[in-house]
């Protein structure tokens, strides 16, 4: 995939200015639209997100990340555990079938892995919280228990 970097450094070059304050739509990520946040938390996450939005961190995390992938894809397969949550796309810029299908690829290959599809967009925590809990001690139980 193509990171379109002029692009990720000019919305760093906006948020540091604070002109993402301009945009109140920024702010409504699926935390505060679907999370269980109250509405004093919700005036946290809005400030938070309008002071840490587009940090040094993030822009480096955008530039490193290919050769991250990199090293994940050549120390795989690993033998650890792992239960991954896949939405269905949405928010992601991808259509859902190359979305879901690089997870299934991932999973394919692992050992003592499952993946669990959740129709919801691309911030699953924050919409479907209380599935991932349930799910996550049933896998947890059923690794125990091996």
């Amino acid at each position: 995939m193509k990171i379109n970097m002029p692009l990720v450094r000019l919305g760093k070059l906006v948020a540091d200015i604070g002109a993402t304050r301009w945009f109140p739509a920024l702010s409504q990520s699926d935390a505060m639209r679907y999370g269980t946040l109250t509405e004093d938390e919700k005036e946290l996450y809005e400030v938070t997100f309008y002071r840490r939005t587009a940090t040094q961190n993030m822009l480096n995390e955008v530039i490193e990340i290919k050769d991250n992938a990199k090293r994940v894809h050549e120390s795989l397969p690993v033998n650890i555990p792992m239960l991954l949550f896949v939405s269905n796309g949405q928010g992601t810029g991808l259509d859902k079938s190359n979305w879901v299908g690089f997870q299934k690829d991932f999973v394919a290959d692992q050992s003592n892995s499952k993946l669990i599809e959740l129709n919801c967009s691309h911030y699953v925590h924050n919409i479907e919280s209380i599935q991932i809990a349930e799910d996550s001690t049933r896998f947890i139980e059923m690794m125990n228990n091996r």
